[in-house]
């Protein structure tokens, strides 16, 4: 009879620490999408920073990207593109890598993804400089950009 009761307590203890643990990694997941969104609202901001500080640097990027002809110093357009890009690649792997990303508001990046590489000036920055991101982040874009060319196709 004692025994059964140990078993009892011991089964109710181990049940107890094993909701604790489960409590435990839903606060962290909650704390880890918290700084997740805080560092995608740091890139978002920047590129606020850069579009209020230079208006013509959006409509800009409808303009055909002109390659090493531009001065990489002094072209907005440049310097947006690639806080675009970092900021894509963080968004990618918040999603791809650590799922720290929604699905909701994964969809809602994507859209914005494929309004910004559609753009001329960033295509052509795209095409220039995918060299120096990882593989499987080129892949996704490159996918992203022939699955938004394939629904204009058809819209047409």
């Amino acid at each position: 009879m004692e025994m059964e009761i140990l078993d009892i307590v011991q089964t109710i203890g181990i049940m107890a620490t094993l909701l604790i643990a489960i409590w435990q990694i839903r606060i962290t997941r909650k704390s880890l999408r918290s700084s997740a969104n805080n560092i995608i609202s740091e890139r978002v901001y920047e590129i606020n920073k850069l579009l209020f500080d230079n208006p013509a640097t959006l409509p800009g990027l409808e303009e055909a990207y002109a390659g090493d002809k531009i001065s990489k110093e002094g072209d907005s357009r440049y310097h947006l593109v690639h806080i675009f890009l970092d900021l894509f690649t963080q968004i990618y792997a918040q999603r791809h890598h650590y799922d720290l990303i929604e699905q909701e508001k994964w969809k809602s990046w994507v859209r914005t993804m494929q309004g910004i590489l559609n753009k001329p000036y960033v295509d052509g920055h795209w095409q220039k400089q995918k060299h120096q991101y990882d593989s499987d982040f080129v892949i996704f874009i490159e996918q992203l950009k022939s699955k938004d060319n394939s629904q204009k196709r058809n819209m047409d």
